[in-house]
């Protein structure tokens, strides 16, 4: 049972932290700071840096996300963590409509051309809700942390390691801040979704490589 401790830990923290952050939200607290950074960060997006943001954007689209799952998903496989290939399908689907019912019971107004003067992306200019939490910071965040947990078994040298952990905090990082620098979310639909991904991937961290005391040769 001790074994159990700290990751059951981290999964109640993050969940009570969404939670809080989503009542929050609900509630209105985020009005102001959402604003606030909606029209700080949105000059980005017509600047130079335009092109660069909406690449990172591209990391947690449909179609991508479910490639990098299969690449990740079979790359367990191939490396014999069978019980990684398998409880990272299911806990991404599982994740996927949780954040699709979360969507429609909050029923969030997404960020608008009334609110920024950006080159809103077309593909959600027509949905008027739906925003909380993004689902593009939610799939691209919990399968870049489930890569990095794959990594991290690699038998590969520390530094490397430490290089490619920080290169995957920095593009889990660029989705979210793009996705407000662009227009498609508030700062507080990212935070939750950062949290929400983190939740999940603690399950699936617990569910895949949590190794039962009996079986834990002395």
């Amino acid at each position: 049972m001790k074994g159990l401790t700290k990751p059951v830990l981290k999964i109640s923290l993050s969940f009570i932290f969404f939670l809080l952050v989503t009542l929050l939200v609900l509630a209105g607290f985020f009005k102001y700071l959402d604003l606030s950074l909606g029209h700080l960060l949105i000059r980005l997006d017509n600047s130079s840096f335009g092109g660069i943001l909406h690449f990172f954007r591209v990391f947690g689209h449909d179609e991508a996300s479910l490639y990098f799952l299969c690449g990740i998903a079979i790359s367990a496989f191939i490396l014999k963590f069978r019980k990684y290939f398998l409880c990272i399908i299911a806990v991404f689907f599982i994740m996927i409509m949780t954040n699709q019912n979360l969507k429609s019971i909050i029923h969030r107004q997404r960020p608008s051309v009334e609110f920024y003067d950006s080159s809103y992306e077309k593909d959600i200019a027509n949905l008027k809700h739906n925003s909380y939490p993004s689902g593009h910071v939610l799939r691209s965040s919990f399968l870049f942390l489930s890569l990095g947990a794959l990594i991290a078994k690699l038998k590969i040298r520390k530094n490397l390691k430490a290089a490619l952990t920080a290169l995957i905090y920095f593009v889990v990082f660029m989705v979210g801040f793009s996705s407000v620098c662009i227009g498609a979310h508030w700062a507080s639909d990212v935070i939750g979704a950062f949290l929400l991904s983190y939740f999940f991937y603690q399950i699936l961290a617990l569910s895949s490589f949590y190794t039962p005391l009996a079986k834990v040769n002395p």
